[in-house]
């Protein structure tokens, strides 16, 4: 931050570092969102953090199966199929997205969640959802959106 300061005001320039990382925007049928992948690794919360930073959020991707986001990715860019979205095990025993919205619709694979407990977090994969240890390391997927209605985030 840099602060200038003249005699009737103070004039604040906050300069930031946007670290280039690359990401492919991916259409998602139904929806008024824009979705972006990000191919750099991150642990969930840090991919958490990327999103809200740039973006609005991890993606909340409840209607759009995880087969169709990934088949519309570059076939380049298919090998992500392990990537974090915003859904992760809550209080109350609840799946909730990261917009404080409980799940009602879900492509678990088959014997997932297996592990609430100690691995909270949710990644997608090409057949589905898998809930993975928060600390792993997988690209992300954001989106750029409007918040809930109260205008803040889950976590």
């Amino acid at each position: 931050v840099c602060r200038f300061t003249s005699a009737s005001r103070l004039l604040t320039l906050t300069l930031s570092f946007h670290v280039f990382l690359s990401v492919v925007q991916v259409p998602v049928a139904n929806s008024s969102d824009s979705f972006f992948v990000v191919k750099k690794p991150l642990t969930w919360r840090d991919a958490q953090t990327y999103c809200r930073t740039y973006y609005t959020d991890l993606a909340t991707v409840e209607f759009a199966s995880p087969q169709d986001i990934l088949q519309s990715l570059p076939d380049s860019d298919r090998t992500y199929s392990y990537m974090w979205i915003g859904l992760n095990y809550q209080w109350m025993s609840m799946w909730m997205w990261t917009d404080w919205s409980v799940m009602i619709h879900s492509y678990w694979t088959p014997g997932d969640p297996n592990n609430i407990d100690l691995i909270p977090c949710v990644a997608m994969t090409t057949t589905g959802w898998i809930d993975s240890n928060c600390v792993n390391l997988r690209p992300f997927m954001c989106y750029k959106g409007k918040t809930n209605k109260e205008g803040t985030w889950g976590l």
